[in-house]
């Protein structure tokens, strides 16, 4: 396929075109041309342009780019090390409250790179980076993060993932249970205020928001019961003034059912809509111990549930709702979550995932995920958890160029019968050859051309052993 990264028109011609727009039209053999980072036409045959560059996609895919509406870059260095642990367990290693020295911004930036190659060159165009920077969030260690995503060229959006109470105010009884001497290390190093966090956020806001298009910072409060009320409804007014997506996590484990009760006499999602928190900007991270009140709850406001079934699975934490959402009319979207609590950050590996394990959930098969329902709730459900509905997700005319291209000449499509059952089913992602957001080629030939992945393999593999001792985990 010849391309040029460079080129401002670019005509995909001759594919398999997937839109998924409100008629979910499919082109058995169309052409989709692209202006500066727009779409501009989508049609069975255009003309090609003057002056621009044409992609030949005979026997291939035309798709919109998958969107990964959750995940935490930070944990991309602890993949593959942490196994047979709950969340709560889990979270002493992934982000311990003691002795855990800041990261250097170099390998923040590498690690933030590692991850972000992983998801473009699997076909994920948007993600939403939920970041979690111990033991302070800094604007370096955050800069690292947004600097990387903008030199591969992915879209992004970029949270802090912010708490301003100490982690023994977190958990019920965890005062009367943990040691005196952890307690006193861990006063001696007492959270960031509220105030210090927003002034954070509005000086990342005031340097990155909007960067080439594709960059945008939003905002996370990293659970109700790990934020103050006070520092919640701060968040919750930048958010709106901002207008932009606050994300947070919320009744992931049992733990948390007892949370809140023991915390606020409620669900925890009660007590954010007492605080008025529940918002069409909101989205809440797994969801998976909702009650039919907590959905009714979610539904009335617009606020979006995003489905993490991979990291669900392997922490043990239980299985979504997904049928009462869906009854009620919830937006649904799905994420990867961290690639320590799931080990990869591959959207297809999702979708296979949602419509996989729902189907043991009711021995009624027309209430079963259906694979077009899955990559809608990747796409449509994508764009409005990110806030980019209207701008992504969609191959359409003034929509954002950001396109997949996949093989169709390879096992997962062969024989070929309904497409949206292989892309969930049987594709894994190693069938996308090339990638394009905002109308420029970032994945050619199933490679990134902006970065050199071997060098960053390479720098990783040399930092590890200072950086993460092995030896003090062997026996996890």
């Amino acid at each position: 396929m010849a391309d040029t990264a460079s080129a401002s028109t670019v005509l995909i011609r001759g594919g398999y075109v997937l839109t998924f727009d409100g008629k979910d039209t499919t082109l058995a053999e169309g052409d989709v041309l692209v202006a500066g980072d727009e779409i501009v036409q989508v049609a069975r045959t255009i003309p090609p342009p003057p002056h621009g560059t044409i992609l030949d996609a005979h026997d291939r895919i035309v798709m919109p780019g998958l969107i990964n509406a959750h995940m935490h870059s930070d944990e991309t260095l602890f993949r593959g090390l942490l196994d047979n642990m709950p969340l709560e367990v889990w979270m002493l290693y992934s982000l311990p409250p003691l002795d855990y020295g800041p990261v250097p911004p170099r390998l923040i930036y590498l690690r933030t790179l590692l991850g972000a190659i992983e998801l473009l060159t699997n076909g994920t165009t948007t993600i939403q980076d939920d970041v979690s920077e111990a033991p302070r969030a800094t604007l370096e260690g955050s800069e690292a993060v947004l600097q990387a995503y903008l030199d591969l060229g992915i879209r992004a959006n970029v949270a802090c993932n912010l708490t301003d109470k100490p982690y023994y105010e977190r958990l019920p009884f965890a005062q009367a249970l943990l040691p005196a001497q952890a307690i006193d290390a861990m006063r001696d190093v007492p959270p960031q205020s509220g105030r210090e966090l927003l002034a954070l956020n509005e000086e990342l806001r005031r340097r990155w928001h909007g960067r080439e298009g594709r960059v945008r910072i939003v905002l996370s409060a990293s659970a109700p019961q790990r934020c103050t009320d006070g520092f919640l409804l701060g968040l919750d007014d930048l958010s709106r003034r901002w207008h932009v997506p606050l994300l947070t996590h919320a009744l992931e484990t049992k733990t948390q059912v007892v949370t809140g009760r023991e915390l606020y006499g409620t669900t925890i999602i009660e007590h954010l809509a007492d605080l008025g928190l529940l918002s069409d900007r909101l989205s809440v991270a797994h969801g998976i111990w909702m009650t039919d009140a907590d959905v009714a709850r979610a539904a009335k406001h617009g606020t979006v549930v995003v489905h993490n079934p991979v990291s669900n699975l392997k922490l043990g934490s239980g299985l979504l709702p997904l049928c009462s959402l869906v009854d009620q009319g919830v937006a649904v979207a799905l994420g990867t979550d961290g690639s320590s609590s799931n080990d990869s950050l591959n959207m297809f590996e999702v979708m296979k995932y949602t419509a996989l394990i729902h189907k043991i959930a009711s021995p009624v098969t027309e209430r079963w995920p259906s694979a077009r329902e899955v990559l809608h709730w990747t796409l449509r459900g994508g764009a409005r958890c990110t806030g980019l509905c209207g701008q992504v997700g969609v191959l359409a005319p003034g929509y954002k160029a950001d396109i997949i291209i996949l093989r169709r000449k390879a096992p997962a499509f062969t024989p070929f019968h309904r497409v949206c059952n292989h892309l969930v089913y049987c594709e894994d992602g190693r069938d996308v050859e090339t990638v394009l957001v905002g109308g420029r080629v970032v994945v050619r030939n199933g490679r990134p051309v902006t970065v050199n992945p071997d060098r960053i393999f390479e720098e990783i593999g040399s930092e590890m052993p200072a950086f993460l001792p092995l030896p003090a985990f062997e026996w996890v």
